[in-house]
């Protein structure tokens, strides 16, 4: 019944959040981008109808292993303002292995992360975070409800007005302790599949 009614919020989910804080960088190989001795900062910026796009390359220069760092960012433009109104949202977030992947790896990376503070699921934590202290400053009465997906979906959290309810929930999902409990077993690379400590990360996001 859960997974039913997650898949319906799925479904007729009309607005679907975006955590604007977070900056996600993709890594993408210098050789798509530029010679490896040639300065590529630089940044581009679009207006896709209240939205406004930028990526940009902050280095100047590639990395070591010959990566530049591309990095996008969205930001609502001309919208009329619901500051103060009740707001009732619903947070849907990816909750697969990758999501144990360090933020600069490649999409296609099969290892978890070498700190937790890089990873995917942190960057992801601390921008829901701090999205949701804006949230509910703005009207203390406003709900949030969480639904996470892997290989099916899930409601984590029902219309809560507690920043705790939902951070707690992602707690549950995956945790630093999780992650450590899992990265002591090798200082070198652990594939995804073989984590020891997975939480309620899950292989697919077929929902």
């Amino acid at each position: 019944m859960r997974k039913t009614v997650a898949k319906r919020i799925l479904v007729s989910l009309i607005t679907l959040v975006m955590v604007s804080v977070c900056v996600l960088p993709m890594v993408i190989k210098n050789a798509n981008v530029a010679g490896a001795a040639e300065n590529v900062a630089g940044s581009d910026e679009e207006y896709k109808d209240n939205l406004k796009l930028r990526k940009y390359i902050s280095d100047e220069l590639p990395d070591e292993n010959g990566y530049y760092t591309l990095n996008f960012s969205a930001q609502t433009k001309n919208l009329q303002t619901v500051e103060g109104e009740e707001q009732n949202i619903v947070l849907v977030i990816d909750s697969s292995l990758s999501m144990a992947c360090d933020i600069r790896s490649d999409v296609e990376s099969k290892n978890m992360g070498y700190t937790y503070e890089n990873t995917r699921w942190n960057i992801m934590y601390n921008s829901i975070d701090a999205f949701l202290q804006k949230f509910f400053e703005a009207n203390a009465n406003s709900k949030v409800s969480l639904v996470s997906y892997n290989k099916d979906a899930d409601v984590k959290v029902t219309e809560s007005s507690k920043k705790s309810d939902v951070l707690d929930a992602l707690k549950e999902i995956y945790s630093k302790d999780m992650f450590e409990e899992s990265r002591k077993e090798s200082e070198s690379d652990i594939d995804l599949d073989d984590m020891k400590n997975k939480g309620g990360l899950g292989s697919g996001t077929n929902v």
